[in-house]
């Protein structure tokens, strides 16, 4: 029986093995109460609460979709970890190098080399609009512009200047945001 005046964790605990979902928190299997909200009609965000410590920038899988978590999680709410979550639109595919790769010998023992490029994939969100701070509303960019949240792994890869193909069309990173803890924001442009 849950008691509603208690806030131990045994009680939330109950509620996770019994209602709780299964996730992957960067794909470590875990449970948590997911609750679908409507911060924005433009979003598919979800609210995230579980046992397990989770950060910005995490990587969430549930129901075979890729999640970020978009808010700051400063500390445990009663023992329990909550968070705002989004699902990723895009999985972006950059060229980071190039890559020498010998591919056979000639008959003089001379290596033949080929160049062959690398890449990385990142799950993504990307959007066409940024979030109006002073009223919370939305702003459209430019044409030929678009915003992308990735996680920031610490050892990502993207430079300014890295090229990705979107839509059939070629975009170019011109800025990186590195000021949310956790995410990465690019600005790009086609």
């Amino acid at each position: 029986m849950i008691n509603l005046f208690d806030t131990g964790n045994d009680d939330f605990q109950y509620m996770l093995d019994n209602m709780g979902k299964t996730i992957y928190i960067d794909d470590v299997l875990e449970k948590a109460l997911i609750k679908h909200i409507a911060v924005n009609n433009d979003y598919d965000d979800i609210e995230l609460t579980t046992l397990t410590p989770i950060q910005r920038g995490d990587l969430i899988t549930y129901e075979n979709n890729k999640y970020l978590i978009l808010s700051q999680v400063n500390s445990t709410r009663y023992g329990r970890y909550k968070a705002l979550m989004r699902k990723c639109n895009f999985i972006l595919h950059v060229h980071v190098a190039d890559e020498e790769v010998v591919i056979g010998h000639e008959d003089s023992g001379k290596p033949i080399v080929e160049t062959q490029p690398t890449y990385e994939d990142y799950a993504a969100i990307v959007t066409s609009k940024v979030t109006e701070w002073a009223t919370g509303g939305q702003l459209n960019l430019p044409q030929g512009q678009i915003q992308i949240t990735i996680k920031d792994t610490g050892s990502t890869k993207l430079t300014v200047g890295d090229d990705f193909t979107f839509e059939g069309l070629p975009w170019t990173i011109n800025w990186i945001d590195r000021t949310e803890n956790g995410l990465l924001i690019l600005s790009c442009e086609n």
